[in-house]
């Protein structure tokens, strides 16, 4: 929690925007919490231990798992680094220019308030809900695609929930951009 001086306005403050960077890793995180018992069969057990030492991942099935979560993790870094998504949360109003293959790869435009945000490591997804000749239409978009070639936070509006589905059973007025 931020800390700030007696003296000082606090006029709005803002959580941490969370954006496409990847999430820390277990073993990341281990060191981070306890650097003192780092390796002490924590999340934060390097990658390689002896077998004698395991006290986690005994199994095959959870070293492979472990070894994909690692892939994973540094296909996510990769992508993220060129990637043009921007922090946005749910609420907030977003306009992505994606490239349609069946289309020569012209970039279509999709403006509309995201609704959810699903994160699943690399298959990390947000929904987008606009109204098109008085229709409603929701579109899900993968996070880390390299379809998406702009990204553009428009508005951002206060929401108090993480999935904005009540939207739904709304009138379509609520759901215009």
């Amino acid at each position: 929690m931020p800390v700030y001086p007696p003296n000082t306005p606090l006029t709005k403050i803002n959580p941490r925007p969370r954006g496409v960077e990847p999430p820390i890793t277990p073993w990341d995180a281990g060191r981070a919490n306890h650097p003192e018992t780092w390796g002490k069969a924590g999340g934060g057990m390097p990658a390689f231990t002896p077998t004698s030492q395991l006290k986690k991942r005994k199994n095959y099935h959870k070293r492979c798992a472990f070894i994909m979560q690692t892939l994973e993790h540094e296909k996510m870094t990769e992508i993220a680094a060129t990637s043009p998504v921007v922090p946005f949360r749910p609420g907030d109003v977003v306009r992505v220019k994606v490239e349609v293959l069946e289309n020569r790869r012209r970039a279509n435009d999709f403006t509309g308030v995201c609704i959810a945000r699903r994160n699943r490591g690399m298959g990390s997804t947000f929904t987008l809900r606009t109204v098109l000749a008085n229709a409603p239409v929701e579109r899900t978009f993968p996070l880390y695609s390299p379809t998406i070639k702009e990204f553009e936070v428009l508005e951002r509006r206060k929401v108090r929930r993480g999935k904005l589905y009540y939207l739904r059973d709304k009138p379509l007025r609520f759901s215009r951009v």
